[in-house]
């Protein structure tokens, strides 16, 4: 046989088999889909028996994911190096799904969109959270994935779809097949809509993900990320309720025009938002040898007190707090949106603290952990705060809040509280615990708190006698204030209320005495020394600060009146998104399209750094000066330097300059963020 007969037949053979090739290519392709989805699936729910579960039950919702799956990986198909971004796409979907499962074990959410939005304040808590036999297998993961790309990337020379193109980098087949696997998906999804297959569960974020599947869950929190105008939403619908709202107003005034204030005495308003507080009691799986809780068990069963509602389990502080400082809901925000992200950066937004404000109050955030966390120091002055007072100006925690698992005692809350209650005018202060906060150690032993039963696993029992250690020290805390407030003898009223419930396995687990409606519920108390009424009232996180208003017969705001009027009418809800809508992303009719609120010049610590003088000593910089703290540092021209703190009056610094420009100390948060600074001197 000839040398060119031999090509003939070679190039005949090459194009014989070509379709062949791409047949068995697309047929890998469908079933790694089906490898991903399962895998996906499995790293995301942690066992066997709840993928099972999900395969018997939700199968058609597992087809969904499954065709997302196929979507995104044929996407690589598009581009010359099919392989190595079929490896990217596929290894992005996995490490998702494994960062979805370790926040469900950690947090009790889900890896929901709204969490790339805070990125930021996951690193720092989830140092709270991670140990080796974390860290370690997702160290091998990304070493081994890193490897297989960088030699993919290398051999491979063409997509496995052929090497027809729209130019040298589009691949057709590609296009072709990521066209079609999106039709099917997003066809097959609209059938599960017409027919009532799937169930979305926005309220309750990890049964939707347990319902739905991981893919389609994570896309629907993301899809919903714009918040769009209520259909009934116009300048008549708000100009009526604003008619209704200045009726309300006019009765509001005695005949003498002056506001019905609490006898016309002004009591100082506490709140406290304790970081994830619970009563043991509520679970019925344990047996509590010592109580925990003694001194708010007493308030509890004495003052006004109830359930309230709140946004959100295992984490998210700061939904409730915006939902209890603003009246706002955060039901018509985007699944897991933070607030203070997206809007209270942005624009002044009516407060508690500018409602007090126009009442005679000074108000002031009394928070014992880091000044910048979840950007708080930007957005207090878009809720009218006046101080601000983090633990960056606070005395240093102990020692034993240094742990891994650990966080700054409440304790230390007690002083600048102290202080400001020493100020003439009536004040306002929400204090932010955080002392409870998980996550919660998994290798304690001692019984000082729980008697172990049988149903719980040692993972349990070691974590519930870490929350208890930690509640315990809420608990001393609020005994002290109390102490403090009963002998302070001024009018007070304090509400304690928890932002939300514990992530505990004891909970997360499948047959938890605490169903998914009840991870929700929380406790309130109002401890006052104005005589209020020991009732029992349960309410939405959104409606505590309106009644704690009314209980203190102080009228204004917005919100409050609106909750006052409308909380019992069947078109509540729908009113309430309206009004809503209008005053944070509206057109603000209700306030003539203006805001009145101006953002407040937000005063950080209580008392002024100053720094009196410098000198140099050996070759050491000592700096002198009032309410130095452990977080304080020398600035030379601006830039931090090595600091020792000394005293409350004395810093030294080891790296010194003979010539300086300019010499202050800064207080300093996360990411070296400089919170305020001192005088300057030369």
């Amino acid at each position: 046989m000839s040398i060119k007969k031999e090509k003939k037949n070679r190039k005949f053979n090459e194009k014989k088999l070509k379709p062949t090739n791409k047949i068995i290519n697309i047929i890998i392709w469908l079933i790694f889909g089906v490898v991903i989805t399962l895998a996906s699936e499995l790293l995301q729910r942690g066992n066997l028996d709840s993928l099972t579960y999900y395969l018997e039950n939700n199968f058609k919702m597992f087809i969904t994911n499954y065709l997302i799956v196929l979507t995104a990986t044929a996407s690589a198909f598009i581009f010359k190096k099919g392989r190595a971004l079929y490896l990217i796409i596929s290894s992005i979907i996995l490490m998702a799904s494994l960062l979805s499962g370790v926040m469900i074990k950690f947090r009790g959410t889900p890896f929901i969109w709204a969490d790339i939005y805070s990125i930021k304040e996951g690193l720092i808590i989830a140092k709270k959270y991670l140990n080796k036999e974390i860290i370690v297998p997702i160290l091998v993961g990304i070493i081994i994935i890193i490897l297989l790309l960088v030699t993919l990337w290398k051999t491979e020379k063409h997509n496995n779809l052929g090497k027809k193109t729209i130019n040298k980098y589009i691949n057709i087949y590609g296009v072709i097949l990521t066209v079609v696997s999106f039709i099917f998906a997003n066809s097959y999804i609209l059938y599960l809509d017409k027919t009532n297959k799937k169930v979305s569960f926005p309220w309750d974020i990890p049964s939707s993900y347990s319902h739905n599947g991981f893919m389609y869950s994570f896309l629907e929190t993301a899809s919903g990320f714009k918040v769009d105008k209520p259909k009934d939403y116009n300048k008549k619908s708000i100009e009526k309720i604003g008619e209704e709202l200045n009726e309300y107003n006019i009765l509001a005034f005695n005949e003498n025009g002056i506001a019905n204030d609490y006898d016309n005495e002004k009591p100082n308003v506490i709140i406290i938002q304790l970081e994830s507080f619970m009563d043991p009691k509520i679970l019925s799986e344990i047996k509590i040898t010592n109580d925990v809780l003694k001194n708010y068990r007493k308030l509890y069963n004495s003052y006004p007190h109830g359930i309230v509602n709140v946004p959100t389990y295992g984490g998210g502080t700061v939904r409730s707090e915006f939902e209890v400082l603003t009246g706002f809901t955060t039901d018509f925000l985007p699944i897991g949106e933070i607030p203070n992200n997206n809007i209270l950066k942005k624009q002044p937004v009516e407060s508690l603290a500018y409602i007090l404000d126009e009442h005679g109050y000074e108000s002031s955030v009394v928070h014992n952990y880091i000044g910048n966390f979840y950007d708080r120091d930007i957005v207090y002055p878009n809720l009218g705060f006046n101080n601000y007072i983090s633990m960056e100006y606070m005395d240093k925690p102990s020692e034993k809040s240094e742990g891994q698992d650990m966080y700054p005692e409440d304790m230390i809350n007690l002083q600048p509280m102290e202080e400001l209650l020493k100020q003439e005018k009536p004040q306002f202060i929400y204090n932010i615990t955080v002392e409870s906060h998980g996550g919660y150690a998994d290798n304690l032993t001692n019984e000082d708190f729980i008697v172990k039963d049988k149903s719980l696993t040692p993972l349990a029992i070691s974590q519930l006698q870490s929350y208890f250690n930690k509640l315990k020290g809420v608990d001393e805390y609020i005994g002290e204030l109390i102490d403090y407030l009963n002998n302070l003898k001024e009018p007070t009223v304090v509400l304690m209320f928890s932002d939300h419930l514990p992530s505990l396995e004891v909970i997360n687990r499948d047959n938890s005495s605490i169903n998914s409606t009840e991870k929700y519920e929380a406790q309130y108390v109002i401890w006052n020394n104005i005589g209020l009424p020991n009732i029992t009232k349960n309410l939405e996180a959104y409606q505590l600060s309106t009644y704690l208003l009314d209980l203190i017969k102080i009228n204004g705001g917005i919100m409050p009146n609106f909750h006052k009027i409308y909380g019992n009418k069947s078109n509540y809800k729908e009113e309430l998104q309206d009004i809503q809508y209008d005053l944070l992303f509206g057109d603000k009719y209700i306030f003539n399209n203006s805001n009145p609120y101006k953002k407040s010049n937000l005063h950080m610590g209580i008392n002024d750094i100053k720094v009196e003088k410098r000198y140099i000593d050996k070759g050491v910089l000592i700096v002198k000066g009032e309410n130095f703290t452990y977080k304080s540092s020398i600035l030379i021209d601006g830039k931090i330097i090595p600091t020792k703190f000394i005293d409350e009056n004395t810093l030294v610094s080891y790296e010194c300059k003979e010539e300086v420009k300019n010499l202050s100390v800064g207080q300093i948060g996360k990411y070296n963020k400089v919170l305020s600074k001192s005088n300057s001197i030369k």
